[in-house]
């Protein structure tokens, strides 16, 4: 698990930094004393560029069967805005395409959902249960996802222990989705993870603060 009590983790924990008018710094929990949390500003969205300010961690490709397992604990300032950010991308760097397809759990009014675009489904992964975050607190988002087709595939986001989606579906890139738009060869596989403000499509900067990152696969 990765916690941030000096900015020596940035680059001991992660294969890299994605910064897109964004930038990262460590800084006191303003929850809890004596604690040091990652802070990740992503600038607004400019002529169809989003703001990006992001932790990277790269991983052996897996394919259908395998699964992932991704946490972090959120803490959303009060003057952020809990519509239009993408927390967490569970992609592919070596598919093929140059679009890193991949699936992103993002929120949407205030309420978590996967994004299923990259991998060429239109429908996004859906709450189960209408719960809504708000500012000023830590959350702990958990996120399992099986690596399937629509029959095998499952997404499942707990927060703060509780289940919030049980969702099965596609969750990656298949060559018989890429079949529908083009004749390319693609590899079906994901190998990294990112965690932080991986898009910021508001019209204004944003901040989140971050803590406790895991990543497992099996």
């Amino acid at each position: 698990m990765s916690t941030f009590d000096d900015t020596s983790a940035l680059a001991r924990d992660f294969s890299r930094i994605q910064r897109q008018r964004g930038d990262i710094d460590v800084i006191a929990d303003p929850a809890v004393t004596g604690n040091g949390v990652a802070r990740l500003t992503a600038g607004p969205k400019r002529l169809g560029r989003v703001g990006k300010a992001a932790l990277i961690r790269d991983f052996g490709p897996v394919g259908a069967g395998h699964v992932v397992y991704m946490q972090g604990n959120f803490y959303f300032p009060p003057d952020t805005s809990l519509n239009s950010i993408i927390l967490m991308d569970l992609e592919c760097a070596s598919c093929g395409p140059d679009t890193n397809p991949g699936i992103r759990l993002y929120l949407r009014d205030a309420r978590l959902r996967v994004d299923r675009s990259k991998v060429g489904i239109r429908d996004a992964f859906l709450q189960n249960r209408d719960v809504q975050l708000r500012p000023g607190r830590w959350y702990e988002i958990r996120w399992r996802v099986v690596l399937g087709d629509t029959d095998t595939g499952r997404s499942t986001v707990w927060v703060d222990g509780a289940q919030v989606m049980d969702a099965s579906g596609i969750t990656l890139l298949l060559q018989e989705v890429v079949d529908r738009y083009t004749d390319r060869s693609v590899k079906e596989q994901v190998d990294r993870f990112q965690v932080g403000l991986t898009a910021n499509s508001n019209d204004t900067p944003q901040v989140v603060l971050l803590d406790n990152v895991s990543l497992g696969v099996q």
